[in-house]
């Protein structure tokens, strides 16, 4: 799965279960603002500490594009998420195995919507050419999620490319 920090909140998104190769398309978060940033002394504050419970977030739209693994994201403004790239289950390959994607997504937090960059619910060749300002250059996966925010642009280490994302004109380089 791929996760980043929003606010106090951390969100994932997609992932692929070890155990039996099923590829997840949730979303899912986490409220961390309970944690106190003080020594755990207490035996009250480690018992809270390791009992955060996850939320299951049903998204409005049709999440099939999270079909996948290995994601970039980051908080992009006070109510969005941007995510990218990643491996997505290929579904037209009759073995099911995956595909690396150059696409970009938007993830509302306010409404739990989840949209291609250009307000699509639906892709639009957005995994091969036809729209280079909507997607990452280069068909990448991002294992460690290596995003850096700073000066309106989101800088990111990928597998392949390094990437930077121009918040002001919501466009890769």
């Amino acid at each position: 799965m791929s996760a980043c920090q929003f606010n106090q909140l951390i969100y994932c998104f997609g992932g692929v279960s070890e155990a039996n190769s099923k590829y997840h398309n949730t979303i899912e978060f986490m409220d961390c603002s309970s944690i106190n940033h003080q020594d755990f002394n207490s035996e009250i504050e480690k018992h809270n500490l390791f009992h955060l419970e996850w939320e299951v977030i049903e998204p409005k739209n049709p999440s099939s594009v999270l079909f996948g693994y290995n994601f970039g994201c980051a908080q992009l403004n006070t109510s969005q998420i941007i995510v990218f790239g990643g491996n997505i289950q290929d579904f037209e390959n009759i073995h099911n195995r995956t595909k690396t994607t150059r696409s970009t997504m938007i993830f509302n937090v306010r409404d739990n919507s989840i949209k291609y960059i250009n307000g699509n619910e639906e892709e639009t060749k957005f995994f091969d050419l036809e729209t280079d300002k909507y997607c990452i250059n280069e068909k990448d996966t991002f294992y460690h999620n290596d995003c850096v925010v700073y000066k309106n642009k989101i800088f990111c280490h990928g597998k392949e490319s390094f990437h930077v994302f121009d918040m002001n004109s919501y466009s890769w380089k």
